[in-house]
């Protein structure tokens, strides 16, 4: 007979909803009660690589954390890499060997893509020589064509981790076609597997049920299902189905603890199937786009439908903010282009948003009162007098709407009319213009461009686009702190704007003021 293995991931999977900010005192409580009522296997967080952190402390788990932790000896407990991570800092290794207590950690688990498993061999096999359970973790498994599994087991087998879980990340399946494709697995895969699921439409604890017959070895849950999108299979249902392998007379407890500490949670994040989740499963949208719509303020006032339905013409199996973005730029409604650039500037100031203190700002209303020089500046934010700003500039979907209500009289805004949801369109007041804004594969900021077209909807482009359309000859940048270092511009999108710009614009000169 078959001894599942079942895994509690809550503060792992659930960190999605409030950027793993789990204080050290939650997580001991959580592990108490988790004891109590029985888990043996524990995915605590992830152990992100980030040179800036701002996320919370299950999302690093780094070894002082882990240390500072109860970890009860019936416990096994675990940490999840993303591939893309140890790909991309290959150089580092050393920091991900070392970040590792092998005392405290029992396993380890990689979340992969199907093109990234290849790629982690190397860092299983450390893993394995320090006696480390690894398990990778085969990510969108509803998109694995039957004809391809085999070649997928072959390069898994390279890596020869110790446990192949297969995760529903799109929600998709039911339990046909997760016996289905069990079945071929196994066909060719003969060692332990587990199977994550998510809840889109309702079918993660069945689908784990009808695993667990089949004679899977592991089986993920987290408390009240709390999880990327829609959540998972629920702890308390797990428990409940296979009572002889918990606590059970704990379960009231158990219980207790969850209307204190989790119900409060999920009415704050509001997780859980409802309409749209299911309609991410049918188009394959990766549940992070809907979760990002339905718990981001800033899209309060977007029509949800619209959205998705637009979200679904596009490759959207992964989540990508920027096809957001590009769903609410697709308004059918052609707006005209009252913006008409009449002036020829041959110097033009555009000034960012990281001026913070008051003798800067009256350095630049000096320089800009002193050289008469036309200002165009970046978005609404409250430093420089409007009286020294010609124009002021916004494109970040989610910025324009939040701004539209604190537009001043005293200065003209230009932005992009189909940003804005139409029930908000009556409410724009006339010192606001038009300037169509297309959302596409590369920044074009050539002369002879009729539209303004960026990879990224950033104000910098916009504002480079205006600037170039003006004629101007010389650029002049303050208030960029935070791109410039030791006369360096650090890589980001923003550099890349520039970057295209001056490639595009050799004639045209930048000056970064440092008044």
């Amino acid at each position: 007979m078959i001894n599942t293995n079942f895994l509690d991931c809550t503060l792992r999977d659930g960190g999605y909803y409030n950027q793993w900010h789990f204080n050290k005192k939650f997580t001991e409580k959580y592990l108490k009660i988790i004891n109590k009522i029985g888990f043996k296997n524990v995915e605590i967080g992830f152990r992100f690589f980030e040179s800036v952190r701002t996320k919370g402390l299950n999302a690093y788990c780094d070894p002082h954390f882990i240390k500072s932790l109860k970890i009860y000896k019936n416990i096994n407990l675990g940490i999840m890499f993303n591939a893309s991570d140890l790909i991309k800092h290959k150089d580092k290794l050393d920091y991900f060997y070392r970040s590792i207590d092998i005392k405290k950690i029992s396993f380890v688990r990689i979340a992969c893509h199907l093109e990234e498993i290849k790629y982690i061999n190397f860092f299983v096999k450390n893993l394995k020589r320090n006696k480390i359970k690894v398990m990778v973790n085969i990510m969108q498994i509803s998109e694995i064509k039957k004809n391809k599994i085999r070649n997928v087991v072959e390069d898994i087998m390279k890596v020869n981790p110790d446990v192949l879980y297969l995760a529903d990340s799109l929600g998709s399946m039911n339990k046909k076609n997760i016996l289905n494709l069990y079945r071929n697995f196994k066909k060719y895969w003969k060692g332990p597997m587990g199977l994550h699921a998510h809840d889109n439409i309702n079918n993660a604890l069945k689908n784990s049920l009808a695993l667990e017959k089949e004679g899977i070895e592991w089986i993920d849950s987290t408390i009240t299902g709390m999880g990327r999108g829609p959540g998972n299979t629920k702890s308390e249902d797990i428990v409940k189905s296979f009572k002889q392998n918990f606590e059970y007379s704990n379960f009231k407890n158990f219980k207790n603890y969850i209307n204190k500490y989790f119900i409060p949670l999920k009415k704050k994040y509001k997780w859980g199937t409802n309409n749209y989740y299911k309609a991410a499963a049918k188009f394959k949208i990766h549940p992070s786009y809907v979760q990002t719509l339905l718990t981001d303020k800033r899209f309060k006032q977007y029509d949800k439908k619209f959205l998705i339905n637009n979200l679904k013409k596009k490759k959207t199996s992964k989540f990508e903010l920027n096809k957001i973005f590009l769903a609410i730029n697709d308004d059918q409604k052609k707006y005209k282009n009252n913006f008409k650039i009449f002036n020829k500037q041959k110097k033009i100031l555009i000034i960012g948003s990281s001026i913070k203190k008051n003798n800067d700002i009256k350095k630049i209303e000096n320089y800009v009162k002193k050289n008469k020089i036309y200002t165009i500046a970046l978005n609404n934010t409250k430093h420089v007098d409007n009286r020294y700003i010609n124009l002021r500039v916004m494109c970040y979907p989610l910025r324009v709407i939040g701004e539209l209500k604190k537009i001043k009289k005293d200065s003209d805004y230009v932005l992009p009319y189909s940003f804005i949801p139409k029930q908000m369109h009556s409410k724009i007041p006339q010192n606001v213009f038009n300037l169509d804004l297309k959302l596409g594969k590369r920044n074009n900021f050539f002369k002879n461009s009729k539209i303004c077209e960026l990879e990224v909807p950033i104000a910098i482009g916009y504002a480079l686009f205006i600037a170039n359309k003006m004629n101007a000859k010389n650029l002049s940048f303050f208030g960029f702190e935070n791109i410039i270092g030791k006369d360096k511009i650090k890589m980001d999108e923003t550099k890349q704007m520039l970057f295209d710009f001056k490639k595009q614009n050799k004639s045209v000169k930048f000056n970064f003021l440092n008044l």
